[in-house]
């Protein structure tokens, strides 16, 4: 390993191994911590899925807890675990404040299913689904071509945090390919 990349962590902890890795942030230096998979993770616990705005009445519906509306989700999965290869916790200075972001950080499967889908769904609104609680809505203004998205925004750091260890529990880094959407 290279020293001058080891002194960018300074105060922080390095640990190497061949495993999942996900990136953690301390007050002043960004600290790359490696974390396995969780051993029986389910894959579809970290979904994006679009709203289905036709569905029926009687149809399963999934709380969104900062809006406390609840939505209809559309049967198939845009993206899951299996799409994701680490989660982040990323701070972002707002004005004078910090906010914290978790991010998902995609396979290359990930990224084409996620492209593809957001290019003929645009104006629809998809939800990010951690367990069966919605963290996140936006609405897709243009096709996705990226290899980070959110998984939610503007949060506090513990909340960042929690959030990011429960997705990362949700079976973000799964070992099996995505799924054309």
């Amino acid at each position: 390993m290279d020293r001058k990349w080891l002194s960018r962590f300074g105060r922080g902890i390095l640990v190497v191994a061949p495993i999942h890795l996900a990136v953690l942030h301390s007050s002043d230096a960004s600290v790359v911590v490696s974390v396995p998979a969780p051993r029986g993770a389910r894959c579809d616990s970290i979904q994006y899925r679009f709203v289905d705005d036709g569905a029926p009445a009687n149809a399963r519906r999934y709380r969104d807890p900062q809006s406390g509306r609840s939505y209809a989700l559309r049967d198939s999965i845009v993206l899951d675990g299996r799409g994701v290869v680490q989660v982040e916790v990323r701070p972002r200075r707002v004005g004078t404040d910090t906010t914290w972001d978790v991010m998902a950080r995609l396979t290359p499967a990930g990224t084409s299913a996620l492209e593809a889908a957001t290019s003929s769904h645009i104006g629809s609104m998809i939800a990010v689904l951690v367990g069966d609680e919605i963290v996140q809505t936006a609405i897709i203004q243009g096709t996705l071509r990226t290899t980070v998205i959110p998984i939610r925004t503007d949060l506090s750091r513990h909340e960042a945090d929690s959030l990011a260890l429960t997705a990362r529990r949700g079976g973000a880094g799964c070992a099996a390919p995505n799924p054309p959407p």
